[in-house]
């Protein structure tokens, strides 16, 4: 159950897009909008990227098998759909991105009230925020388990354990916040935040002239 209204949802949505765009982070050549409209909330590759609440059951596409399902702990997932790209195999681009929320075991709000109560309140921006980082390509800064630390960084370091964590890494907006005691509100890039970014999408030089 989510409890914000449709144009809450859009205004949350724009304010998201917003922390990662270029208008607001001048190394980056990020431009994102909002568009119009609304889609059948299918997680399918379409050529549209799309947002659905999941509000019946907590799984793809809110199907009733239970290899569809996803855990319950699980605040958001996003399905990428990236293709190589041309003569540059280990490349990708990523050319459509689908945002599924949990409002079955989750309540999202956009006052800035959160809650680790029994309804499991959480800011709507701040999850909206770490999704879009996904879809731009970004990965969690820490791993959540032993086995997630074979995965590295943008340096070729061995990601921390998200539970050692320092607080730096807890304030980025790429630290997965389901493995936080309290439920943050963060609404902004932390500075490793924003040097991924502009690391992965810099400004061009035609841009740097104008």
């Amino acid at each position: 159950m989510f409890i914000v209204s449709e144009a809450e949802v859009r205004r949350a949505v724009a304010e998201a897009l917003a922390v990662w765009d270029h208008r607001n982070n001048p190394c980056s050549g990020v431009e994102l909008r909002l568009a119009e409209g609304t889609t059948d909330n299918e997680v399918v590759e379409d050529g549209v990227s799309s947002l659905s609440f999941r509000e019946e059951r907590w799984s793809r596409n809110g199907r009733a098998e239970v290899l569809a399902r996803y855990p319950a702990n699980m605040l958001a997932l996003t399905s990428l759909y990236a293709k190589p790209r041309p003569g540059q195999p280990m490349v990708a681009e990523i050319g459509e991105a689908d945002i599924e929320l949990n409002a079955v075991d989750f309540r999202f709000s956009t006052d800035g009230r959160v809650s680790q109560s029994v309804s499991r309140t959480r800011d709507l921006q701040t999850v909206l925020i770490h999704e879009i980082g996904h879809i731009l390509g970004l990965g969690h800064n820490c791993a959540m388990t032993e086995r997630e630390r074979r995965f590295v960084d943008n340096q070729g370091h061995r990601l921390p354990l998200c539970s050692a964590a320092g607080s730096a890494l807890r304030s980025a907006a790429m630290f997965p916040v389901e493995s936080l005691a309290t439920a943050p509100i963060l609404r902004d890039l932390s500075p490793d935040d924003r040097k991924v970014l502009c690391a992965l999408y810099p400004v061009r030089a035609s841009a740097r002239k104008r």
